[in-house]
């Protein structure tokens, strides 16, 4: 992965010349902004274990508690810990430990210009709206119409080639 956002560690300094989809020639500082994942490839590039808050360095019972917007993780305790590799494995480990990481040696954003990965890590919206609102919505109309008239609803959509029918909606569901 270290070898694809390589070419924005000089062209986010120096910058280059791009063009525009009208033609326009412009002077850019291209900068590696936003990792979109799912939440076990979040914690893989960030180095977080699992069942930790990908942004914060809160432990994993404490999140939800707290008031608030929580500070992100100290992405200069992180990259020192990195570089505590030098010092040795006990060393090294105990620097991992307290800075909430994994042991790490030089992840593929540790040298991107200008980016803290904690900040640019894009919420899993796929899984989030999947696990949460679109399950929460399906159990709060089967509470509210019940099975067979979900089903019953389902069986009376036009035919359509496009659409799949699924005369028992409820048992695919469950």
């Amino acid at each position: 992965m270290k070898y694809i956002p390589d070419p924005l560690d000089t062209a986010g300094i120096k910058g280059v010349d791009l063009t525009s989809g009208d033609g326009l020639v412009q002077w850019c500082y291209p900068i590696y902004a936003t990792f979109v994942g799912n939440y076990p490839e979040q914690l893989l590039v960030i180095c977080v274990k699992t069942r930790e808050c990908p942004t914060c360095p809160d432990p994993h019972n404490d999140l939800g508690n707290a008031d608030g917007v929580r500070p992100p993780h100290e992405l200069d305790k992180i990259l020192d810990a990195f570089d505590a590799i030098s010092q040795g494995p006990t060393v090294f480990a105990q620097a991992c430990k307290e800075a909430w990481v994994k042991h790490i040696q030089h992840p593929f954003w540790e040298d991107l210009p200008f980016v803290n990965i904690y900040q640019s890590i894009a919420p899993d919206i796929l899984h989030q709206l999947s696990q949460g609102v679109i399950k929460h919505l399906i159990a709060w109309l089967r509470t509210i119409c019940g099975d067979a008239e979900i089903d019953a609803q389902c069986c009376h959509l036009p035919p359509h080639h496009k659409i799949w029918i699924f005369m028992n909606v409820i048992s695919y569901l469950t």
